[in-house]
């Protein structure tokens, strides 16, 4: 039983979309080790086991295409508001330059081989170059179709050819802009386009199932291959001979692969395509209607190894020799629907799709299993906490039972006999072989399957059959003694039977459809949660309602489980919002908006909550972590840290060592007692005071922040020796460099509220003196400029400077004013100038201090 109620959990591992078939775009960094890819309108960089170490995405979150410099390490990308946004590999997440596109919805991208200019193409049937360097478009070509594929030449700033949803590949001259030749012999639409040496040879694929061979610079066809089916890539292995003596010499070997799943080793020659060797890919072809068929649409090489990307999310990595697929990786999923860990191995977990497919996957790994039985997509997969097995439901209208066995699921028997969708499955196991599976379904009814692993013959048919509801049934929990089974309906109303099928009650009381029932533990309560917004509580005593829990004003819940010894339940919502809720006090105790704002369909937990696991409509699965001990731990250190400090505070007071005394109340923020302590000091001590608090060089955070070459993270742990030196700190490692900065930010957050305290007491008559006292002594001590890098360090919060500063000088401005007037007047009675420079030739004191209030306006 848990000391305290949990109310803080953290995100500990995030499986997210790493590829998605509806925007086959992928591609890798020359000698580098990442993979890049197009997902969900971001682009994501990758390692060679597909972990996402950085994520790009333009200013309306949809990138349409992108490509990478090698040469610059740069990162180019397109997005739908017509913006070329430049990114630097090696730098934070935020665009270094931004370059206005002007077309329509552009759909293409390619550099030529310094970066300098990139050339899109866009759905407006031009294609626009531009200079990066000078962000201004150089060269517009009209053309008559679509250009579908660009690419410059490599090598050859001056050429650019182009695709163009027809079997024509025209070449473009950037000289003479103009179109000045085309390469023929296409039937259909091109597919695909690669280069071999350069740029001096071309391979191009179509729709008309063949690949060809063309000299680019001479512009003329050399040979073809019929593949029987469209290729989608062509990988270049090895290019062996540009200058071959005979057209038999071979120039190339590449792999090829496309619709058919074939995967070719076929070597090149000036004449005629070799194939090597063939194999079909094992890629079963899904059922979803979506899908035509599952097929490979896309290919890279990375470190050696061909990367082939299929359309149902399959990632096949095939090996050094190219001759079998080495691993396969799960790369995409279009909505997570259901999800569990595997009681007997917690660090795998199974997660249902909208697809025809179960996913079976390590946790932190896009290695996996996709299981494969049924016709249509599945909806719940419900795992036996007391054997290995499992049960996965579908819209084919039946139920298979799988058995866990040498670390991957094999399918046992189907069950069958509903006439309509299977929406819910629960499993009680009496033994490793003999179990009971209740399955119901939107037929509005339940059915028992005895089942002896051992004694399997054909499809299982149902022991007995039910009707239980009158509309579609959603969901269904068995109690952990096996005694009651719980099943929630689209009719508002939740049904409690025994296991061999008697009618116990019937729960009303939700005003829409029950998404989802759960029991407790010891079998004493049900959760349900529905779509009227609220969850609630059952006792399985007497049937009888609870307690109603409504916290989230708007959406569903639409999934629901008891943690924390059943003290707590844990909820999901449709408006993305996953929460922990204490039973007895009704009050939320942990809320986050997760996945997205989308939809989060499921929510699972393991060791009583420690961790849970959430997916939703995103395509994400969450793995949450319990961190209440530690936020617990921390609060405790915290709260002993302060009354440490406290005691410090009240013993300087009593010293009479104001200085130290005044430091402790700016740090617990203490307003008052910074006041009193400061009417305490004298002008010495004031000064000492104000002088101590930003006595730290703070650093210009915005010139770390630009990086213009690869040497400026040197240059940024130079910047940050220097200011530890001049600390008197050594600096002997990175963690000691790093203290350094994140002591200049306290001490620009303490600076900041000194002013804060200021601006609040120059608001009233009885400390305006103080205020206006301390104010004083700033500006004695630091310069203009050191306000001014204030205020660029933290925007947010500069207006306090501002305008604390600026209501003290205009009292002092006012009042030289009507000093300034009053001496006038008295020149003109008198003839006196009391205002002449004077013999150093300084200006009269009020023009300095009006310069100085229009250099702080300047500076918002």
């Amino acid at each position: 039983m848990p000391t305290t109620l949990r109310n803080t959990f953290e995100k500990q591992t995030v499986i997210q979309n790493i590829y998605s078939h509806k925007e086959p775009q992928t591609c890798t960094l020359s000698g580098s080790e990442y993979l890049f890819t197009i997902c969900d309108g971001t682009v994501l960089m990758m390692n060679d086991a597909c972990e996402v170490v950085k994520q790009f995405m333009g200013n309306a979150q949809s990138i349409t295409c992108f490509s990478v410099c090698s040469i610059n390490e740069l990162l180019y990308v397109v997005d739908r508001s017509n913006m070329m946004l430049i990114y630097a590999l090696d730098d934070d997440e935020s665009a270094l330059h931004e370059v206005k596109i002007g077309s329509k919805c552009p759909i293409s991208i390619s550099l030529d081989s310094t970066g300098r200019f990139a050339a899109v193409g866009s759905s407006d049937n031009t294609i626009r170059v531009f200079d990066v360097s000078l962000r201004h478009m150089t060269h517009l070509f009209r053309c008559g179709r679509v250009p579908e594929i660009i690419s410059f030449i490599p090598g050859e700033l001056q050429f650019l050819v182009a695709a163009q949803s027809d079997p024509v590949i025209k070449v473009y001259d950037l000289h003479e802009k103009k179109q000045v030749g085309s390469l023929r012999n296409h039937l259909s639409s091109i597919a695909y386009m690669r280069f071999l040496f350069d740029g001096k040879f071309l391979l191009s694929t179509g729709s008309d199932n063949v690949i060809c061979l063309f000299d680019v610079k001479e512009r003329r066809f050399l040979t073809e291959f019929t593949a029987m089916e469209t290729i989608h890539t062509i990988l270049v292995l090895e290019e062996i001979c540009d200058s071959p003596i005979a057209n038999s010499d071979v120039i190339a070997r590449v792999l090829v692969a496309g619709e058919s799943n074939n995967v070719r080793i076929v070597d090149v020659t000036l004449d005629r395509f070799k194939v090597k060797s063939e194999y079909k890919l094992p890629i079963t072809n899904s059922s979803r209607k979506n899908y035509a068929s599952d097929y490979i649409r896309h290919g890279v090489l990375l470190n050696g190894r061909a990367m082939l990307f299929s359309t149902l999310t399959h990632i096949s990595v095939l090996s050094e020799t190219f001759d079998a697929i080495d691993f396969s990786i799960l790369g995409y999923c279009d909505t997570v629907i259901s999800t569990g860990f595997l009681p007997w191995k917690k660090e795998e977990m199974v997660v249902v799709t909208n697809d025809a497919f179960v996913v079976h996957r390590r946790l932190g790994s896009m290695m996996g299993q996709l299981l494969f039985a049924h016709t249509e997509p599945v909806l719940s997969a419900c795992i036996s906490a007391r054997s290995k097995h499992m049960v996965t439901v579908s819209r084919d209208k039946s139920s298979v039972l799988w058995e866990y066995e040498d670390g991957s699921f094999v399918p046992l028997v189907r069950l069958t006999g509903h006439t309509s969708s299977v929406t819910g499955a629960s499993i009680f196991s009496y033994s490793e072989i003999e179990m009971a599976v209740y399955t119901v379904s939107a037929d509005r009814t339940l059915k028992r399957f005895d089942i002896n692993t051992h004694n399997i013959n054909g499809d299982a048919k149902a022991t007995w059959t039910q009707i239980i509801h009158e509309t579609d049934i959603n969901s269904i929990d068995i109690s952990p003694n096996g005694n009651l089974i719980a099943t929630g309906s689209q009719d508002k109303t939740i049904a409690i039977h025994t296991c061999d099928g008697e009618f116990v009650d019937r729960l009303r009381g939700h005003k829409r459809g029950v998404w989802n029932v759960h029991f407790s533990h010891k079998t004493k309560l049900l959760a349900s949660c529905s779509s009227d917004g609220t969850v609630r509580l059952w006792s399985m005593e007497n049937y009888e309602l609870m307690k109603t829990l409504k916290l989230v004003e708007s959406g569903a819940v639409l999934d629901v489980c008891l943690i924390s010894n059943d003290m707590q339940i844990a909820a999901v919502y449709s408006t993305g919002v996953v929460a922990v809720i204490n039973i007895k006090t009704s009050e939320m105790a942990f809320g986050t908006d997760a996945h997205d704002g989308s939809r989060v369909w499921t929510i699972k937990s393991y060791d009583d909550g420690d961790h849970l696991l959430t997916g939703g409509s995103d395509g994400s699965v969450i793995f949450w972590h319990d961190k209440t001990e530690e936020a617990i731990r921390l609060e405790e250190e915290d709260k002993q840290a302060k009354l440490e400090l406290q005691q410090k505070l009240w013993n300087f007071i009593k010293a009479k060592r104001y200085v130290e005394a005044a430091h402790i109340c700016l740090e617990l923020n203490f307003s008052k007692r910074l006041l009193t302590v400061i009417g305490m000091m004298n002008d010495k001590s004031l000064h000492q005071f104000l002088f101590e608090t930003a006595k730290k060089d703070i650093p210009n955070i915005l010139l770390l922040q630009e990086r213009n070459s690869r040497n400026e993270e040197k240059e940024e742990l130079e910047v940050l020796e220097t200011n530890s030196r001049n600390l008197g700190m050594e600096t002997t490692d990175m963690g000691t460099i790093l203290d350094v900065k994140r002591d200049e930010k306290k001490v620009i957050s303490l600076m900041l509220r000194l002013f804060k305290f200021c601006r609040d007491w120059m608001c009233h008559s009885r400390t305006y003196t103080e205020a206006v006292r301390i104010i004083t002594k700033q500006l004695e001590i630091h310069a203009l400029d050191r306000f001014s890098e204030l205020l660029s360090l933290d925007m947010s919060n500069s207006k306090f400077i501002i305008l604390t500063v600026q209501s003290y000088l205009q009292k002092h401005i006012n009042r030289l004013h009507r000093m300034l007037h009053t001496a006038y007047i008295l020149k003109q009675y008198t003839g006196m100038d009391s205002f002449e420079e004077e013999e150093d030739g300084e200006k009269p004191r009020i023009v300095a201090v009006e310069n100085a209030l229009n250099d702080i306006k300047n500076s918002l």
